[in-house]
């Protein structure tokens, strides 16, 4: 964050933090030229549409987005379903030493299957 205010300053329009995996690399207390990062937390985000549009509103709205997601992730994503401990710990594993394949997305559940 740091560098991107120092190096585009003025010129920077908006400076947005999404996520928080690294939040001790954060930084803070630093005075930063440019605007004043911004952070994006999705459940706060959520609650104000919902202020906005509804529940029905947004459940309408995220169910549209969502279809969108689907079609154009057609034939390039493949969801995998697993379940119990060894499915979740195989998974994770997978992603931690480098061998999480890009094209599938894992549905986990901690139940095992016909538990």
């Amino acid at each position: 964050t740091s560098a991107i205010h120092h190096h585009f300053a003025d010129d920077l329009v908006h400076s947005c933090r999404v996520g928080a995996t690294h939040w001790e690399a954060t930084g803070g207390g630093e005075s930063l030229p440019g605007p004043q990062p911004s952070f994006f937390f999705a459940p706060a985000q959520a609650q104000k549409r919902m202020g906005e549009w509804g529940a029905a509103g947004l459940q309408e709205r995220i169910g549209q987005a969502w279809g969108g997601f689907l079609a154009d992730t057609a034939g390039w994503i493949r969801v995998v379903h697993g379940s119990g401990r060894a499915a979740i710990e195989a998974a994770y594993r997978d992603t931690l030493e480098g061998r999480a394949r890009p094209e599938e997305g894992h549905v986990l559940s901690p139940e095992a299957s016909g538990a």
